[in-house]
């Protein structure tokens, strides 16, 4: 229906930026904002790196990449609940 029903934001949370800028990533939670603003929520953390986000049917699917997996979290948009967040490859050195 193209309403905007959240903000999507990717932020290092403060007590861990000093963490962060001493290690050589730079984790980053994620966090859904209702469109007017009224709220927030984390939905994610710990994550090196959001590979790809797709909004499909009111549901969030973000593919991201924390330590050594790949995964893929799906996210309702009306309440922001995670409904899924499995792996999706293992990556081994």
């Amino acid at each position: 229906d193209g309403v905007i029903k959240g903000i999507y934001v990717e932020a290092i949370d403060k007590d861990k930026a000093k963490d962060a800028a001493a290690s050589t990533g730079n984790l980053s939670s994620v966090y859904l904002v209702f469109a007017d603003g009224s709220g927030y929520k984390k939905v994610l953390s710990d994550v090196d790196q959001v590979v790809s986000r797709r909004n499909d049917d009111n549901k969030l699917r973000l593919v991201y990449q924390k330590q050594n997996s790949v995964r893929m979290a799906l996210i309702n948009m009306q309440d922001f609940r995670v409904l899924a967040d499995r792996e999706l490859a293992l990556h081994v050195e």
